[in-house]
């Protein structure tokens, strides 16, 4: 991914209506996280850039991982409100955000998961997880974020690291009271460790060839190569589906079902 002139190379650019002036000099230099609360990334477009606005993100990242830019980078946009952290009060002003298309917490209702305006899930779209905060102890079922977000998120934040001087990564969680985003169902730890902090290396277990290892993810695409954007390989594995590990490149681990192909090694356990 590549940041020309504070765009994305190739992205869909649509203007959001509410948005600040320039940053100032030496910013941004910080990335909050959320999540649209919604089920679909169009909606959140929509109102973004309509006559109602309130507030606006800089990208808004869709369930298929393709990214709508609403707010130039070097520009503040209005998504963190009333926000406080490490000392530093109103997050807009230093910040760039990042809105992924997700419903956030879901409330049982006998078999599916009901979401904010209505939509279902099933129990393989979710994610069962204790929030950070003491305060949403008590929410429990959380949507799954596509591993198709999950790599655009990763690969923004890459760019925006090396063409901002990023320093911190945070979610709308940890720095305004009162909000739940993104949650516990998005691997924010894991993406500010791997990206800004020890240089771990934490893409996934100990693929060591030869072990028997068991699918994590609710449904997990596996490929020809290892690689997002290489054609699939079989149909979709679902959470315990067993694999052996045949082959390890990078973060991918090359498995054997029925057939062979190659998988994110961050999806599956021994």
């Amino acid at each position: 991914m590549e940041i020309i002139n504070n765009r994305i190379k190739g992205a869909k650019y649509v203007q959001a209506l509410k948005h600040g002036n320039k940053f100032r000099t030496g910013y941004p230099d910080a990335i909050v996280i959320h999540f649209t609360a919604g089920p679909n990334g169009a909606a959140t477009v929509n109102y973004f850039k309509g006559k109602y606005a309130k507030a606006s993100a800089h990208v808004v990242v869709d369930t298929d991982g393709s990214i709508t830019q609403m707010v130039p980078f070097d520009t503040v946009a209005w998504h963190a409100g009333r926000s406080s952290f490490k000392g530093r009060n109103g997050y807009n002003f230093f910040s760039i955000g990042i809105e992924i298309v997700n419903e956030g917490w879901l409330k049982k209702s006998g078999n599916v998961y009901r979401g904010h305006y209505g939509a279902t899930y099933k129990a393989e779209e979710i994610v069962e997880g204790e929030h950070r905060n003491p305060k949403y102890h008590y929410l429990k079922y959380w949507h799954e974020y596509t591993e198709a977000q999950i790599l655009a998120v990763k690969e923004l934040c890459i760019a925006l690291i090396e063409t901002y001087d990023v320093k911190l990564i945070v979610g709308h969680e940890e720095i305004t009271i009162g909000k739940s985003d993104p949650g516990p169902a998005f691997p924010l730890d894991k993406l500010r460790d791997e990206l800004l902090g020890s240089g771990r290396d934490e893409n996934g277990p100990d693929t060591e060839i030869g072990k028997d290892m068991k699918v994590t993810a609710s449904k997990l695409n596996f490929r020809t190569s290892p690689s997002l954007y290489a054609a699939k390989a079989g149909p979709p594995l679902v959470r315990g589906h067993k694999v052996k590990v045949v082959g390890t490149e990078g973060s991918w681990s090359k498995i054997k079902v029925e057939v062979e192909g190659w998988i994110a090694s961050k999806y599956i356990s021994e």
